[in-house]
C-alpha cells in the first residue's frame, strides 16, 4: 500500500490517460490487426497517453495552478489506478467485437477471439521500457530545472529545461537507437533475401513487384 500511496499523487493521472489511449488503440480501425501488432500499437499509444498526462501536469505547474489537497489527491489517485485496470480489461474484452466489425467491412470472416492475453503481454513488453524512458526524461527535466532555477526565473528555467531534455533525448534516439534499429532492419532483410532462390523468374505482370 505504501507503493500505491507514493505512486498515486505523481503518476496515477498520467497512467489513466495512458489507459484511455490503450482503449482507443483497440477500437475499430481501417484494417484488421493481429494480436502482436495490436499489442505493440496499444503499448506505444499507452506510453504516448502517459506522456500527454505528464505534459498536462507540467502545464499546471507552469501556470502555477494549485494542486488538489493531499488527502483528496491520494484518494483520487487510487481511484484512478482502479479505473485504469477496469479500462484495460474492458477494452481487451471488447477487442474481438471491434475487430470483427472491421473484418466485416473488408469482407473477412469473423474471429472468435482477439487473443486478449497476447495483446496484454505484448503491450506490457512494449510499454515498460518506454515508460522507464519517460521516467528518465522526467528525471532529467527535473534535474536541469533545479540547476537553472538558481540563476534564472522559474518559468524561464521550466521552458529551457524542457527544450534541453527534448534535445538530449532526440540526440540519443537519433544517434544511437535509430541508427541501430536501421542496422538491425537491414541485416534482417538481408538474411531474408538469402532464402529467395535466385533462379526464380521475375514476374511479367507490371502490377506485381519483382
Amino acid at each position: 500500500m505504501r507503493f500505491v500511496g507514493a505512486l498515486c499523487p505523481t503518476n496515477a493521472f498520467s497512467l489513466l490517460i495512458g489507459a484511455l489511449f490503450f482503449y482507443a488503440s483497440l477500437t475499430p480501425s481501417l484494417m484488421p490487426r493481429g494480436a502482436v501488432v495490436q499489442g505493440a500499437l496499444a503499448g506505444i499509444l499507452a506510453v504516448i497517453g502517459y506522456g500527454v498526462g505528464q505534459l498536462l501536469q507540467w502545464v499546471r505547474t507552469y501556470f502555477e495552478i494549485p494542486e488538489i489537497p493531499p488527502p483528496w489527491r491520494v484518494k483520487l489517485g487510487r481511484a484512478s489506478l482502479v479505473l485504469c485496470v477496469v479500462i484495460v480489461l474492458a477494452s481487451t474484452w471488447k477487442a474481438a467485437d471491434w475487430q470483427n466489425s472491421t473484418r466485416a467491412a473488408v469482407d473477412l470472416p469473423p474471429v472468435s477471439t482477439s487473443h486478449p492475453l497476447n495483446i496484454l503481454v505484448v503491450a506490457i513488453v512494449v510499454f515498460v521500457p518506454l515508460w522507464f524512458a519517460a521516467l528518465a526524461f522526467q528525471l532529467l527535466l527535473r534535474s536541469v530545472h533545479q540547476q537553472l532555477e538558481r540563476v534564472v526565473p522559474r518559468r524561464i528555467s521550466t521552458v529551457v529545461s524542457f527544450v534541453i531534455a527534448c534535445w538530449v533525448f532526440w540526440a540519443i534516439g537519433e544517434g544511437v537507437l535509430l541508427r541501430n534499429l536501421f542496422q538491425f532492419a537491414d541485416s534482417g532483410l538481408e538474411a531474408a533475401d538469402r532464402f529467395i532462390d535466385p533462379e526464380i523468374p521475375m514476374p511479367t505482370d507490371p502490377m506485381r513487384t519483382g
